[in-house]
């Protein structure tokens, strides 16, 4: 009998424990701890290795592609297959290096950054005009993103929202995403109203490549090329025949902008032979294009001689790493 009530007490308690437990709270999931937005976290590594193998959009207009940092594409190739595996001067900077990089090509004559991110088209030619270019950027996973914005009019004084909105369309394919800001010389030239404002961006770990101050402030003669052998003025790198857009040795200051920013490695001593070899792409070669886009020759700049002075060159150089270290 005494074993019966033993037994009974003993069930008793485990059906007492079992009701305890159901009415206890669930414990936290992983995913409930979680916080709600998701969290940016860029990768900035250093060395070549921060680029080998990635994937980098250029997205701009043709302050970026007339120096040839990116090809010249026009605004009717909507299509993302056609604008990937570009090999301007930056894939050249790279390959040059030793680095296999997947260059996507994202700039539209003309166009600023909400008439590729911001609803239909209203800029270029006929065959863009009312497309919506983001529609055609189907892939948007990419490791580095340089956007290059235009005139501070298109974006009614809040550019840095439509920054973010841009960069967070990247974000949302890739969360560790890093971002450049390219500033281009007629954005310094003019003193565009947006340039006080970008500094903002930092924030957000976005790293700002000024090469256009660094340009202009050589033309205006505030900056000196340390060891030049040769004048320096507007001509030297802003072309003569539309007076506005950047020659080849501008690009390629751009390039060296970018890359270093990324790699973290110092601008003296990279290569730049490439942007005399026709045998790459023909819109390399030097003499042609003064031909074409000087019509005074050499009385207008000297922008091919600058190229073929080590010296010149190697002060150039010297600059970059004081630009992107200020």
């Amino acid at each position: 009998m005494k074993r019966i009530i033993t037994l009974l007490l003993a069930l008793s308690m485990c059906l007492a424990l079992l009701s305890a437990c159901g009415n206890a709270p669930a414990p936290a999931t992983e995913s409930m701890s979680q916080p709600t937005e998701p969290v940016y976290t860029p990768d900035w590594s250093s060395g070549p290795e921060a680029l080998q193998g990635k994937k980098i959009i250029f997205i701009g207009n043709s302050y970026t592609f007339w120096g040839q940092t990116v090809l010249l594409k026009g605004t009717g190739v909507l299509g993302q297959a056609e604008r990937s595996n570009d090999q301007g001067y930056f894939y050249q900077m790279c390959k040059a290096n030793g680095i296999d990089v997947s260059v996507t090509n994202w700039t539209f004559g003309g166009h600023d950054i909400t008439a590729m991110f911001d609803g239909p088209c209203d800029k270029g030619d006929d065959k863009c005009l009312g497309e919506n270019h983001d529609y055609y950027l189907q892939d948007r996973y990419f490791d580095y993103v340089c956007i290059q914005p235009y005139k501070e009019k298109a974006y009614e004084g809040d550019i840095v929202a439509h920054l973010k909105y841009t960069m967070d369309l990247f974000r949302q394919a890739n969360p560790n995403v890093c971002f450049l800001l390219l500033v281009p010389q007629m954005a310094a030239e003019k003193q565009y109203t947006w340039l006080k404002d970008v500094d903002a961006l930092k924030d957000e770990n976005v790293r700002i490549c000024n090469w256009g101050g660094m340009l202009h402030d050589i033309s205006q003669g505030t900056t000196q090329v340390p060891g030049a052998t040769l004048p320096y003025n507007r001509g030297s790198f802003v072309n003569s025949l539309d007076d506005h857009h950047e020659n080849l040795l501008a690009g390629y200051i751009t390039t060296l902008f970018v890359y270093c920013a990324i790699t973290g490695e110092s601008a003296v001593g990279q290569p730049y032979d490439f942007c005399d070899n026709a045998a790459l792409n023909q819109l390399f070669d030097l003499e042609a294009f003064r031909e074409k886009n000087y019509p005074g020759g050499v009385s207008q700049t000297n922008f091919v001689e600058i190229f073929r002075s080590e010296a010149d060159m190697a002060g150039l150089q010297q600059l970059v790493d004081e630009y992107l270290a200020k």
